[in-house]
């Protein structure tokens, strides 16, 4: 293992030789990582999971992610996701990342409608909010960016928000329709 550790503090010595033609806010967001990831091991094998938050990990629940570094236009960082479904007591939390703002032109068809697997997330439908417990604003997300994960990534410290169930369910059909490898139906049934 020390040699292990050894290679990895030498290919840091090369991250800073290439500093120069590497954008820095890329280099930071790289060290927070290599952070996060140690800390990560570190609860994984020091902490057990508090029973007492799988009141965050129900279905609609809105969690703060750290979904890690991203490489070009994968996705990464911290961000909200929708709980879709908790299996395991939090050790397979399949949740769908949001986005916020509105839906980029990119995401839409011609005529002006989401592409497929595309779900916008209006502050308001029907003057009735459709996010709680968050600041007010258009959000959207894709199912593609679908992702099974370990409540050792999800920050219970600001997590207490939720999604309308209309909303939630019209994410649910569009990972059934368009998710590129569809989850066993059983994953996406009511619980």
């Amino acid at each position: 293992m020390t040699h292990r550790l050894l290679r990895a503090i030498k290919y840091l010595f090369v991250l800073v030789k290439y500093r120069k033609i590497i954008d820095e806010k890329v280099i930071n967001l790289f060290l927070e990582s290599i952070k996060n990831n140690v800390s990560f091991l570190i609860k994984e094998k020091t902490e057990t999971f508090d029973e007492n938050n799988l009141q965050y990990l129900t279905r609609g629940s809105i969690i703060w992610v750290e979904f890690g570094f991203n490489i070009g236009h994968e996705f990464g960082g911290r961000h909200p996701a929708l709980v879709l479904k908790n299996i395991n007591k939090g050790e397979d939390i399949y949740v769908v990342p949001l986005d916020s703002g509105s839906l980029p032109e990119t995401k839409r068809k011609t005529n002006g409608e989401p592409k497929d697997g595309y779900i916008e997330i209006p502050k308001f439908n029907n003057n009735k909010e459709t996010v709680f417990g968050m600041q007010k604003m258009d959000r959207w997300c894709s199912v593609y960016r679908l992702r099974c994960i370990s409540w050792i990534l999800v920050d219970f410290s600001s997590t207490d928000a939720w999604m309308r169930s209309d909303y939630v369910e019209k994410i649910e059909e569009a990972v059934k329709k368009y998710h590129f490898n569809p989850l066993p139906r059983k994953i996406l049934t009511k619980t």
